[in-house]
C-alpha cells in the first residue's frame, strides 16, 4: 500500500455491501497507510512496514512490473476456471 486511499475505499465498500467485519492483508505498505485504513479494518496484517521517507511499492521488490488490463483479465479469467 503506497498511500492507503485505494485500500480505504476497498475496505468502505466491502463494508456497505453488508462485511461484518473487513480484514486487509497487504504484502508491503508504510505507516502512514497503515494508520489511514486502521479505522476501516478489524485486523491489518503487512508483512513488509517500510518507513522510508519516499516509499514506493516497486521498490520492496526484485521483480517489478505493471499488468496490462488484459493480463489481469486473462489472470482473474484462468482463476475462475480453475474454480469451476
Amino acid at each position: 500500500m503506497a498511500t492507503g486511499y485505494t485500500m480505504m475505499l476497498a475496505c468502505k465498500v466491502v463494508k456497505e455491501r453488508g462485511a461484518s467485519k473487513v480484514m486487509v492483508g497487504a504484502p508491503t505498505g508504510n505507516p502512514r497507510a497503515l494508520s489511514l485504513i486502521s479505522p476501516f479494518a478489524a485486523f491489518i496484517i503487512c508483512l513488509n512496514v517500510r518507513s522510508t521517507p519516499i516509499f514506493a511499492v516497486a521498490d520492496a521488490y526484485q521483480n517489478w512490473y505493471d499488468l496490462s488490463g488484459e493480463e489481469v483479465r486473462t489472470l482473474i479469467t484462468e482463476y475462475l476456471k480453475s474454480k469451476t
